[in-house]
């Protein structure tokens, strides 16, 4: 597939999961979904959050003209995508919980960089 391709799925699954997310939300309470029904949530909401911000990430890069070549940019952007909202998503859940405290926010952050640092020294980019 193209870099547009890629791209336009990446578009196309934040758009649809958004639209699915934004319905649960109005249609029904957490209560009424159960507890499943909110880890699923979550998960949507970990996918759409991902393709957006791989796709804010890829625009920058390209934008700012970095030196690599259009794959391996989508290639990092996604990855980077992923590892950030993971971030952000785990935050949102332990605080829904009200469990999540600053060292957690720092403990999660220090695991995604080191994960970060090891993917990009591991496996060089072409």
């Amino acid at each position: 597939m193209s870099i547009g391709a890629w791209l336009r799925l990446l578009g196309g699954i934040s758009s649809l999961g958004a639209v699915g997310m934004i319905a649960v939300m109005l249609m029904w309470s957490p209560h009424d979904v159960g507890p499943f029904g909110v880890t699923l949530w979550f998960v949507a909401l970990y996918v759409v959050v991902s393709a957006v911000v791989a796709q804010g990430l890829f625009g920058l890069k390209s934008y700012l003209q970095v030196g690599e070549s259009r794959l391996v940019r989508l290639r990092s952007s996604v990855r980077q995508g992923l590892l950030l909202s993971g971030l952000m998503i785990v935050c949102l859940a332990l605080s829904s919980l009200s469990q999540l405290s600053w060292l957690d926010v720092v403990l999660f952050g220090t695991v995604l960089l080191i994960i970060e640092l090891y993917v990009r020294f591991r496996w060089p980019q072409e």
